[in-house]
């Protein structure tokens, strides 16, 4: 039972990465704040090129997730062979976390950094999500497996969804916390 009731609750904590920071928040937070919501002037391959802060988001989970198509079959070999699974699934959510805590220091103008901690945070989240499921079939033996993966999944829901409940909350009325003002809320919302 002990097993079972931790493997859900990370689901929980987990589930609050995806619901603040890639759904909700954060790309609210990188088109108003840190690009002033207008267009990002770069240059690619000696090309001057202009982006939407949505089609730059939209390049940075591509990245993100063609990084964890090609890591995960190699890190999930590597785990297996070591057995090592809860090794990688901790190291893969660290860095989730500690990307969330630096988004909490950004502001206007910071687009690459920005850019760069949603890489490597969706890296961590997704790549941590590989060894979660993985150990789905250590926590839960036989017919009790669907019972237990549904009970995670329900437990990721709620605690992504209690979450981005209460951030909101926050981030329409800072006043609550003492904050100054809605961008303040949403960087506080990211550490949390």
């Amino acid at each position: 039972m002990k097993r079972t009731t931790a493997w859900c609750l990370y689901d929980w904590a987990n589930s609050a990465f995806v619901t603040t920071i890639v759904a909700a928040v954060l790309p609210i937070y990188f088109e108003s704040v840190i690009c002033g919501s207008s267009d990002v002037h770069w240059s690619f391959l000696g090309l001057g090129v202009t982006s939407s802060p949505a089609a730059l988001w939209g390049y940075a989970m591509a990245l993100a997730a063609l990084m964890v198509a090609l890591l995960s079959p190699v890190l999930g070999a590597a785990a297996d062979a070591g057995g090592r699974r809860k090794h990688f699934l901790a190291a893969l959510t660290c860095l989730g976390v500690v990307c969330s805590l630096l988004l909490g220091l950004t502001g206007a103008g910071q687009v690459w950094a920005t850019l760069l901690l949603l890489v490597l945070g969706q890296i961590g989240f997704a790549g941590a999500n590989v060894f979660y499921n993985s150990l789905l079939v250590i926590v839960a033996i036989g017919p009790h497996r669907d019972t237990i993966s549904a009970r995670g999944y329900a437990f990721g829901y709620l605690g992504g969804g209690l979450l981005l409940a209460l951030n909101l909350v926050l981030i329409r009325s800072p006043g609550l916390l003492g904050l100054e003002n809605e961008a303040a809320a949403s960087r506080v919302s990211f550490i949390s």
